[in-house]
């Protein structure tokens, strides 16, 4: 019997991360298992020796494209490498991320095994990726109701059927950061499934990460929650699932880092959702979810709300 080796696209965003790249670079090139490569690197304007070191270190390798372009941010970033991308699956990872050595097989192993469109592992920070023989296999029912719960993992823990990819659209280019709007964007009509292997490491925090700012990240995943909700005709449970996380989520940041209390708004908000928040649907019920949402953006300070200020309310 003829056997097909699947192939895997490795699609890597770089901005700046030129300390990061040679671990990141060895570690795709010591991807175990039995697949075809094909590697596509998109420096999004760097200004460090990022672009530098991604030619000089993969010269050799085949199937492999460097992409340059100016600086226009993580979505569209991915969306440059994603179209390039040629292979059954893609396989991205952030420029500062490490995988582990069986990661990508490991990935592919679950989605033989259960069909699904999407497979994720764990990552860990700091220390390096260890192997997890005893693994176990994590099961998610539902795709839309698991990312609406919260954003679950970052793009280097995933493997995506390119398939799954072309239906969803891409990546939302209106929205900066890009892990959260694409996994909404998949989780409807596509199945996930998981592994408690660890698939990469991140980078101790230092600063120069995105997820170091914590209030923009919140605010991402917010606006990323609401723009989908306001785009979709959802069920009324899960419509209201997404707006008591975003309530949640602004309460929490606004108490802890800004000081509010239960005399605020956040707070108001977030008890009001708590008490509320099932009662009634329909046009109005609806409505107000969305408003709820949108108000929530405002927790996380002004000036992450005013470079979405058109957008917001539009």
């Amino acid at each position: 019997m003829l056997h097909i080796r699947p192939t895997v696209s490795f699609v890597v965003t770089v901005y700046n991360k030129a300390p990061h790249l040679p671990a990141v670079l060895d570690a795709i090139a010591g991807q175990q298992g039995d697949f075809a490569r094909q590697c596509v690197f998109v420096d999004d304007g760097s200004t460090d020796d990022s672009l530098a070191i991604l030619r000089a270190r993969t010269a050799s390798w085949a199937d492999t494209v460097v992409v340059t372009q100016p600086n226009s941010g993580p979505s569209q970033a991915s969306n440059a490498g994603l179209a390039r991308a040629t292979g059954d699956y893609v396989k991205f990872v952030d420029g500062d991320d490490v995988l582990a050595p069986d990661a990508t097989a490991r990935l592919l192993d679950v989605l033989a095994r259960t069909n699904a469109d999407l497979a994720f592992g764990k990552g860990v920070q700091g220390e390096a990726p260890a192997d997890s023989a005893e693994a176990e296999d994590v099961a998610v029912p539902d795709a839309l109701r698991f990312v609406l719960t919260s954003p679950p993992f970052n793009l280097s823990q995933i493997l995506v059927r390119r398939a799954a990819c072309s239906d969803a659209g891409g990546f939302d280019q209106r929205v900066f950061i890009q892990d959260y709007p694409f996994l909404l964007r998949l989780a409807p009509g596509h199945r996930f499934a998981g592994t408690s292997a660890v698939v990469c490491r991140f980078p101790a925090s230092g600063g120069d990460r995105l997820t170091d700012d914590h209030a923009n990240m919140l605010f991402h995943a917010n606006l990323s929650a609401w723009l989908f909700c306001r785009e979709h005709d959802l069920p009324p449970a899960l419509l209201r699932l997404a707006a008591k996380r975003c309530v949640g989520r602004a309460w929490l940041y606004a108490k802890r880092h800004r000081g509010r209390t239960v005399l605020s708004r956040e707070f108001r908000a977030f008890l009001g959702e708590r008490l509320f928040g099932s009662a009634g649907y329909g046009t109005a019920g609806r409505d107000a979810c969305l408003a709820r949402m949108r108000a929530s953006l405002a927790a996380f300070g002004d000036e992450p709300a005013a470079r979405y200020r058109a957008l917001i309310e539009s």
